[in-house]
């Protein structure tokens, strides 16, 4: 929430269930492992952490399909089998069939060995079980996540976002709203799945978070419109209210450091509050003399209120939001995020945000903890 540019482990077991070397087979068979019964299976047949995994299903298919190919110059496609047969006459090489059937039997196995692959882009099975998405939010910061005055009901991008994300795992939605400062709680003790509520990726809180960045996002001096003020220079000894949970605080003052400190200015004075509304409350009631909050919410509030608030210079920061996840949720923000990457290859990603007039602060592709998926 206000975290635009700041706004914002349950330990985990797992299990590996041992293998059997590879039964003895024909020069021409692919190779076999045990499954957890101890009955031999044939490597060609996907694995069922493989089968859960789509990145890791069409790499299976795509080694499936070469390794039972009839054409023993398929693997003419490989960089590894080029060099291989057009080794200078004076070095042995490979023969291509014993070339393809060494890489087919290391890359089937491989497939079948690898235990992570259970986990990887797995939604955990109470949640499957249960069918429910339970979800901690602060929902004081339109457009992201607010309540209708008229209805009380949820509305927003990010409740449009995560409803849209449900649907595609066939999964239902249940919110508490509550403090922003709570979330990050909620999420330790597992009160809620994930974040994803106007919450900010941060380094300091990828210490012991993942996120999952679906939006651009920056923080933003502004005042009231009848305000005499211009430029943040003229903050320098005036009064800034923002969300004292946030990571706002800290970068007024980074700020106010640099521009005011630094000239021999007074600096600015943080004044905190609980919310975003309370900060703008300030700001009317004229105990502050500007105000903090995501750039990109705040012609949405001020529309809201009657066209009351302008901004005042440029966005202190450039982040991203995130749906922030424990430490030791990988599988689950991965199956997230894929299912979020699906939202912005259908269309149904830029439609939302279109709808909420943030088209700018759309990404070409989901990112993990601020760098690209790897």
């Amino acid at each position: 929430m206000a975290d635009v540019s700041s706004r914002r482990a349950r330990p985990g077991t797992s299990s590996t269930s041992a293998v059997q070397p590879p039964a003895k087979s024909s020069r021409h068979d692919a190779p076999s492992s045990t499954d957890r019964s101890g009955r031999a299976r044939r490597a060609d047949t996907a694995p069922s952490a493989a089968a859960q995994n789509p990145a890791t299903r069409r790499r299976w298919r795509g080694w499936r399909a070469f390794c039972k190919s009839t054409s023993p110059h398929a693997i003419g496609a490989l960089p590894l089998a080029e060099h291989a047969v057009r080794a200078p006459p004076d070095k042995p090489k490979l023969e291509v069939p014993m070339l393809k059937q060494f890489l087919c039997r290391a890359a089937l196995l491989g497939f079948a060995l690898v235990p992570q692959l259970a986990a990887a882009g797995e939604i955990p099975a109470a949640i499957k079980a249960e069918g429910v998405l339970k979800l901690s939010i602060n929902a004081t910061y339109p457009p992201m996540e607010y309540k209708d005055p008229e209805t009380n009901a949820f509305m927003g991008l990010d409740i449009e976002l995560v409803d849209a994300l449900a649907a595609k795992l066939g999964l239902k939605v249940e919110r508490t709203d509550g403090v922003f400062a709570q979330l990050i709680p909620a999420l330790s003790t597992g009160r809620t799945a994930f974040i994803l509520s106007g919450i900010t990726d941060t380094p300091q809180r990828r210490e012991t978070m993942d996120f999952v960045n679906y939006m651009r996002a920056g923080a933003m001096f502004y005042t009231l419109t009848s305000s005499s003020l211009k430029d943040p220079s003229e903050l320098c000894g005036k009064k800034v209210a923002t969300i004292r949970s946030t990571t706002y605080p800290g970068q007024i003052k980074d700020w106010s450091d640099q521009n005011c400190v630094a000239a021999g200015k007074a600096a600015i004075e943080v004044v905190g509050t609980e919310s975003s509304p309370d900060a703008r409350l300030q700001l009317k009631q004229g105990r502050a003399d500007a105000a903090v909050q995501g750039g990109e919410t705040i012609p949405f509030t001020s529309k809201q209120e009657g066209g009351i608030y302008r901004v005042i210079g440029k966005p202190l920061t450039t982040v991203y939001y995130g749906a922030a996840f424990r430490k030791t949720d990988v599988a689950f923000r991965d199956a997230i995020a894929d299912a979020l990457q699906e939202l912005i290859n259908d269309g149904t990603y830029a439609k939302i945000f279109a709808k909420w007039e943030l088209t700018d602060s759309t990404l070409p592709a989901i990112m993990i903890n601020s760098e690209p998926r790897k």
